[in-house]
């Protein structure tokens, strides 16, 4: 049990398809971008769904998997590429109930992120919003973006997203880019998910072993708000070797 916890904490983001894809009845399926078969272009971007930025696990059918496993037959979610100019996806300063260090976006000039779009139906969007924390994110429409999907044609300028209201977390006053999230053109290092748990586990319990402050977090309420409240009190600021 406390392997599969730890797999789940320290997995964070989780792999996503380098491709768009359909979130259908657990598994990811080809998504067709055309007219030519699979789910249709136009009956998904044109029959009311919301378009959602994904950006740290809502990008992998595993996630969405374990949002929506009591679904009935026949949920499907498309979960389009794109590219997004002027931003990155840096770490959260606050732990997760599954002990990870979640993702936010920031706006970053000159930076290009690889994140993804989920296109909700309302009842979809109604569950995504019980499994995204109101104390940690509020969900808005960013508008005067230039996000460009992954057929070639497409460029949204307005989408929905979960928003951070906490403080990034930064490395020697640098915020901390995901390393799983693929960017170009960033001006400070990525930590993968163990790298930054090693951060906040030295700046908040020095010498405790990482794999316990982990399970630690998961396993009591009260630890993991404390250690959030704690991250707040710091500013999100993080010094030391992330190797140690």
């Amino acid at each position: 049990m406390s392997a599969s916890l730890l797999a789940i904490a320290k997995g964070y983001p989780y792999e996503a398809p380098t491709e768009s894809f359909v979130y259908r009845d657990g598994v990811e399926q080809p998504l067709a971008l055309t007219e030519d078969g699979g789910l249709p272009i136009d009956s998904w971007r044109n029959d009311g769904r919301v378009p959602v930025l994904a950006y740290g696990a809502n990008r992998s059918a595993s996630a969405l998997a374990r949002k929506f496993a009591d679904w009935p037959e026949g949920t499907a979610i498309p979960v389009t590429r794109a590219q997004l100019r002027d931003h990155d996806i840096v770490y959260s300063s606050h732990l997760s109930r599954y002990g990870s260090a979640p993702a936010k976006i920031d706006r970053v000039d000159g930076v290009t992120v690889e994140i993804s779009v989920v296109w909700l139906t309302g009842p979809q969007l109604t569950r995504m919003h019980e499994t995204e924390g109101a104390q940690n994110y509020r969900f808005d429409r960013l508008d005067g973006l230039e996000l460009a999907l992954d057929d070639g044609e497409a460029v949204l300028t307005s989408v929905f997203a979960y928003i951070g209201k906490r403080p990034s977390l930064n490395h020697d006053g640098a915020p901390i880019p995901l390393a799983k999230i693929q960017a170009k053109d960033r001006r400070h290092p990525p930590l993968d998910q163990t790298g930054v748990l090693k951060l906040i586990r030295n700046r908040l319990a020095p010498g405790a072993p990482l794999d316990a402050f982990i399970l630690q977090s998961i396993a009591c309420p009260v630890t993991r708000q404390q250690r959030t409240d704690r991250l707040g009190q710091l500013g999100g600021n993080l010094t030391g070797d992330p190797a140690a």
